[in-house]
């Protein structure tokens, strides 16, 4: 994109920014590059800038990618197989309980690299994924969208607001680090396409920055706090569920760019998430796809939602 746009949700605000002059790349941009090797009998995936590891493989994720099922904790998943060019890497088959899992890895830019997961289940099956990055640098600054973060914190984006106040919110699923004028961080999907789970983990104690599409938390009670008392409500909890033979896909990307402020970190999210949808054209229309597309929620309390017996992780409410 030749020019960007606001790093907050008012598209009032146009600011015309983001002509970065350094970094490590070619095209003069910080690069963030995968590293796929073999390690205790299974894949690791470390992440590269340059001459420098930025990202780690420890061995409670070594892909990046942790599952947890009714029951269980979240445990990291193990793929063996690889296939695809170094620039669109595919990672698995693997099983997991009733799931089939592949790990696609694209670089869709030096700068910028997409990671999707692929489910699908063999039976009725819940689940919930966390996608993480292991920071290096032990001095780097931690911050979601709207803050820098000292503790370990988990912040809910399923509304982002007071009216939902069981949590934290996060209305731009963003988890980052700062160090040395760079950002590197990950970016979680549209909530409306996790079933309203996206949530984001930033653990400076721990250098982990991870988006959830759930934390398997039992059923609870959700309504719209200032609104109609009996009118907005559901049972939500914080599980995936995919049918016999069904098929879903969860995207997160990872970015690297310049930024010497906090403000440069928000600007270097909305330019990726942008780059990685292909809106990208103006500065205005990043700005604009942006807010539309992480505003997006499933309606799952309407009343015809209720009458139909459907529930928070209904697929069509």
């Amino acid at each position: 994109m030749k020019s960007f746009v606001s790093a907050c949700f008012r598209p009032s605000v146009l600011l015309l920014a983001m002509a970065t002059t350094a970094g490590f790349a070619g095209d003069g941009r910080v690069e963030v590059r995968p590293r796929v090797f073999t390690t205790n009998g299974s894949l690791a995936i470390e992440f590269w800038s340059g001459k420098d590891c930025v990202g780690l493989a420890p061995a409670i994720a070594p892909a990046g990618v942790q599952i947890r099922l009714p029951g269980g904790e979240f445990e990291p998943v193990l793929f063996t197989n690889r296939t695809g060019p170094h620039d669109r890497i595919i990672l698995g088959p693997v099983r997991v309980g009733s799931l089939t899992v592949r790990l696609r890895i694209k670089q869709v830019s030096p700068s910028l690299i997409e990671r999707t997961l692929e489910v699908t289940a063999s039976a009725q099956q819940k689940f919930a994924t966390c996608f993480d990055f292991f920071p290096t640098d032990a001095a780097a600054t931690y911050a979601t969208f709207s803050e820098s973060v000292s503790q370990p914190r988990l912040y809910n984006t399923l509304g982002g607001g007071p009216e939902y106040p069981e949590s934290p919110g996060q209305t731009f699923p963003l988890a980052a680090i700062r160090s040395d004028g760079c950002v590197f961080g990950i970016i979680g999907d549209c909530p409306a396409n996790w079933e309203n789970r996206c949530l984001v983990r930033v653990d400076p104690q721990h250098r982990r920055l991870g988006v959830l599409n759930g934390d398997g938390r039992d059923p609870y009670e959700l309504r719209i706090k200032y609104d109609a008392k009996d009118a907005y409500h559901c049972q939500m909890d914080g599980w995936q569920s995919l049918a016999a033979g069904e098929t879903r896909s969860y995207i997160t990307w990872l970015f690297a760019e310049r930024a010497e402020s906090h403000y440069d970190v928000q600007l270097a999210a909305h330019v990726a998430l942008a780059n990685g949808k292909g809106w990208n054209d103006s500065a205005l229309e990043a700005i604009l796809r942006n807010t539309a597309y992480l505003l997006c929620r499933r309606n799952l309390m309407r009343e015809r939602s209720h009458s139909a017996g459907l529930r928070a992780g209904s697929h069509s409410a």
